[in-house]
Parts: structure tokens; sequence; C-alpha cells
């Protein structure tokens, strides 16, 4: 609670049976209204804290909302799950999960919702960027300019070499210490 951006969660429950966070916030931006709902899954709750089944919370909060511009969902709910709310939920416009079984996946498009999966505990930050269109359905992005393309791929290009340059220093580290191991144990066999 001692971080500066709000927590959200419509069904996480502490200890003492009461919900931590509010269900959501409502952002204006610009002159968006935007709802962020927070839905909490089952692994890895700290001791004590249970969830509550979304299908119980989630029809009752998005009834009790005034109407909005956007809605989007934080949830760390299997993309299953999360499919199965995209399609019971027109309404949702975006929710952005954190499936511990998955890495980052480009956004897709499920019964309209957008879907964006991020990888869990800050490996991975990114900027998704969308052009709000009244009528709710998302199309497609202008495509970036070749000179913009050219930078993204060069900078694609440095993290894999990188990544490589890494890989293989572990890799020779691994082999060393192998064979430190091999020449140790048959000393040891020799000293017998």
């Amino acid at each position: 609670q001692a971080s500066e951006f709000p927590w959200v969660s419509a069904n996480l429950i502490s200890p003492g049976g009461d919900a931590p966070f509010p269900p959501q916030i409502t952002r204006n931006i610009g002159t968006l209204a935007v709802h962020v709902i927070g839905l909490t899954g089952e692994s890895g709750l700290p001791e004590g804290y249970t969830v509550l089944d979304w299908n119980a919370v989630l029809p009752k909060l998005l009834k009790s909302l005034p109407e909005s511009h956007l809605t989007i969902i934080l949830s760390n709910l299997t993309s299953e799950q999360n499919h199965e709310i995209a399609e019971k939920f027109p309404e949702i416009d975006i929710i952005i999960s954190s499936d511990k079984s998955r890495g980052t996946v480009s956004p897709t498009l499920y019964n309209q919702t957008l879907i964006a999966q991020v990888s869990g505990r800050g490996k991975y930050l990114g900027r998704l960027a969308c052009v709000y269109h009244p009528d709710g359905v998302w199309q497609a992005p202008v495509p970036a300019s070749p000179e913009a393309l050219r930078k993204r791929i060069a900078f694609i290009d440095e993290k894999i070499e990188a990544l490589s340059a890494a890989s293989s220093k572990h890799a020779s580290e691994e082999k060393l210490r192998e064979t430190q191991f091999r020449r140790k144990k048959l000393l040891d066999t020799r000293k017998r």
C-alpha cells in the first residue's frame, strides 16, 4: 500500500473478510471517462487471502458503474477465463492480462475486446498505444514509417546480440565448471 499508484481488485478478500482494495477506479483522461477494474486469480495469494469467483462479482460491478468511454480490466486470471469474460461482456474494451503461465503476447482481438498479455514481475515493460474510436470498434493501426521500422529492427538486433553474448558467456562458464568438476573427480579417484 506504500506505492504511489492505485491498487484495484473486485474479488480479493483479506483474512478479515473485507476487500483490501477498491474494486475499480474511474479516471477522466481528457474528455474520456475510463473505468479500470481489477480481477485477481487464485495463484500466489498471500496466506489467508481468498478470491471470490469473478462470475459472481463482475456482472454486478459492471451494472453498478456509470456509462464510460472505455472499460479496462487488469487481470491475472487464466487466458481461458479472460476469453470467457470477453465473450460474456462486450462492454469491456480492453483486458490487460498477466497470466503467469504465459509470457508477453501481442494484443489480440477477441469478440471486440482487445486482450494484451504481459510478463509478470516487471520482466517486460511496454506501451500499448490505442486510438479511441467512439463507435467502439477496434481498427488496425496505421503502419509505422519505414524509418521507424528500421529503428525498431536495429533496436531488436541489439537486444538479440546482447542476449546471444550473455548466453554464450553463461554456456562457457557452465562448461568450465563442468570441466573443473570432472577434473576434481578424476583427481579424487587417483588419490584413492
